[in-house]
Order: C-alpha cells, then structure tokens, then sequence
C-alpha cells in the first residue's frame, strides 16, 4: 500500500502529556479554533462546543475529578464537548427534524 503523508502522519502519531511552560498567543489559538471549526463532519455539522480553562484553580479540579494529573501541568487546556442539544435547538427552529442525523 502506498500511503501519502495523511496516512503516514496519522501512524507515526503520539500522544504528549508533557508540555512547555509557555502559552500559546491568542493569533495561534484562534487559528486552531478556526480549523477546528472548518473540519469536516457528518452533514457539515461542527457539532462541538471548545471551551478554553485559563484558571488554574478549575484546572487543578478537573485534573483531580478526571484522574488525569497531567492536565494540571504547563501548556493550555481546551475542553471540546459533543453539543447535540445546540444542534436539536437549531433543527427545531428551522423546522426540521433530526432523524437525518441519525
């Protein structure tokens, strides 16, 4: 099989859980945010929310409540949460249904 770059990146993939001590200037967070909401999905649906904890304080808390201590440590945190009520909401409002989606 001949694998082009996509591929070839997608299999020498890892995962990193431990980071700089720098943070990210907003023109980089908001150029990730903005290819975040250009990928594409199902139906051409971004049906996430991103939520971006800068308080160290909710860090330190969700770290704890989620087991994942690495999460309390240096870099940024972006949360991204499935938003299907959004969607239902924006179905319902133009009149649609959501049995398509499913």
């Amino acid at each position: 099989m001949d694998l082009n770059d996509t591929l070839r990146h997608q299999l020498h993939h890892r995962s990193i859980r431990q980071f700089k001590p720098q943070h990210l200037s907003s023109a980089t967070i908001r150029t990730l945010l903005d290819v975040a909401q250009h990928t594409a999905s199902s139906m051409y649906l971004q049906l996430f929310s991103v939520i971006h904890i800068i308080n160290p304080e909710i860090r330190a808390q969700i770290a704890k409540i989620s087991t994942q201590t690495y999460l309390n440590g240096n870099g940024e945190l972006f949360i991204f949460i499935a938003d299907l009520n959004r969607v239902a909401k924006l179905t319902a409002a133009a009149g649609q249904s959501l049995d398509r989606l499913g």
